[in-house]
């Protein structure tokens, strides 16, 4: 009996592609499955070869693996891929037999080809994720995790180039993350683009934060007012797919872009979605590290600067003062010290109230920030003393600083009270002396220019 008499009804009744080659390789039977996955009718199969068929490389490699299931005469399990016409790959678990007559002669190959395309699909965007996890986890830098993103994004969609744009901080632009592929002029000229429900495909996704698919620029009312960049860049098609925190705010977009007009797969959404997760995850990490260092850089300065008039407290002054002293020691430099004090401000508070009196402390706080250098050490003392520490003084330049210093103030307008006067005592560090010993000179100084008549300056 030929075994081959039934083959027809037998292989109709496999639900995955099947058919059977003699050993000319020449198709005899397929079922409907195979026919529909190929596009072809029956006449266009049976009675052909794999070299009228397939593509010459891809006949090639199919008959090298088929002479070796023939030569063996073992079955053979294994997967493989089918490139489509779009560029689509489909993932096959391929099995071939070697059938034979009741003489045990060889008839052929009867081949049963399962489309596993979605579990191995899952399985790649399993293997990206886990991959990227990683990446994001060990390191820090956002714009080489971007890039690592596309690049893997590129990979598994060959003949595209993708990108990342970032929100900017007013949520009315995007700017560039990553976007390797993409031709300079093109990134330089989108860079900074303004959101808005008809611009592009991302400026769209990111406005209306909902997927947007464009199959053809050329015809899209969305890209016309760009198709002169678009066609000199050489593209034809752009999914974008909006990037959420996990507190569904607008982060930016993830594009997908084509030379040709395409629509996207199953599986290129399946990408799309999964790779703007993982820029989401990205970016939320690189914003929750900055807010992190500007809180700790928020807790430092707090901790260093008054919180009324914004200067160098007590603290901070203290600890300056000893490192000048050290740096004096070892380098045999000079620093001097001013020390201020608010003629009758008690008059202030009494009068016209403390807020007020904290207006002309803030007043005071500015005139003393905007006359000093930028090396100069500018703080609050306590109540309205102010200190000033400057490095690399001498005896004439800090008494003329100081005497600046009061000339301004006593010109100055201040809030309510209009006009204000300052007591001012200047001093030199001596060498070997302590910060009591120093702190307790200037402060002489200034309660002499107090009690001198006031709004003056005095040495010591």
């Amino acid at each position: 009996m030929n075994i081959l008499n039934n083959l027809d009804t037998f292989i109709e009744l496999i639900p995955d592609l099947a058919f059977f080659k003699n050993m000319d390789g020449v198709y005899t039977h397929c079922n409907s499955t195979y026919l529909s996955f190929v596009n072809k009718n029956r006449e266009e199969i049976i009675g052909k070869t794999g070299f009228e068929i397939h593509s010459c490389e891809n006949a090639s490699n199919i008959q090298k693996i088929d002479n070796e299931i023939l030569t063996s005469n073992k079955t053979k399990s294994f997967e493989e891929t089918f490139i489509n016409k779009d560029g689509s790959i489909t993932y096959f678990h391929t099995t071939k037999q070697v059938l034979h007559n009741h003489l045990s002669e060889k008839l052929g190959l009867f081949c049963i080809l399962r489309d596993i395309t979605s579990e191995k699909e899952y399985q790649l965007i399993y293997e990206d994720n886990e991959l990227l996890l990683e990446n994001i986890a060990s390191h820090d830098d956002l714009s080489l995790i971007l890039n690592d993103i596309v690049n893997l994004a590129e990979e598994r969609n060959k003949n595209t180039m993708c990108s990342i744009l970032l929100l900017n901080e007013s949520k009315k632009n995007l700017l560039n993350g990553a976007a390797p592929s993409l031709p300079d002029f093109y990134n330089k000229a989108i860079n900074g683009i303004e959101i808005g429900e008809k611009v592009g495909s991302c400026g769209s996704a990111v406005y209306k934060q909902e997927r947007v698919i464009v199959e053809d620029i050329d015809t899209h009312e969305n890209w016309q007012p760009y198709l002169a960049l678009t066609q000199k860049a050489n593209l034809h098609a752009c999914w974008s797919e909006p990037i959420f925190s996990s507190r569904d705010e607008i982060l930016g977009s993830f594009a997908i872009y084509n030379n040709k007009v395409k629509k996207p797969s199953d599986f290129e959404l399946k990408l799309i979605s999964s790779y703007a997760h993982l820029a989401s995850l990205a970016i939320e990490k690189e914003n929750h590290s900055k807010a992190i260092k500007e809180s700790n850089e928020r807790l430092k300065e707090l901790a260093i600067k008054d919180y009324l008039t914004g200067l160098y407290n007590r603290s901070k002054l203290d600890n300056s003062l000893e490192y000048q002293i050290k740096r004096s020691k070892r380098y045999e430099s000079v620093f001097g010290v001013i020390m201020m004090d608010i003629d009758y401000f008690k008059s202030v508070n009494d009068k016209h109230g403390h807020q007020v009196g904290d207006k002309v402390l803030l007043e005071f706080a500015k005139v003393l920030t905007d006359i000093s250098r930028e090396t100069d050490i500018v703080g609050r003392w306590g109540g309205e003393e102010f200190l000033i520490i400057i490095e690399n003084a001498d005896k004439d330049g800090i008494t003329n600083l100081a005497h600046k210093i009061r000339e301004t103030i006593e010109m100055h307008d201040f809030p309510v009270v209009k006009r204000k006067t300052a007591s001012l005592g200047v001093t030199i560090y001596n060498k070997d002396e302590k910060i009591n010993e120093l702190i307790g000179r200037v402060d002489k100084a200034l309660y002499k220019a107090k009690n001198s008549g006031r709004n003056q300056v005095q040495y010591l």
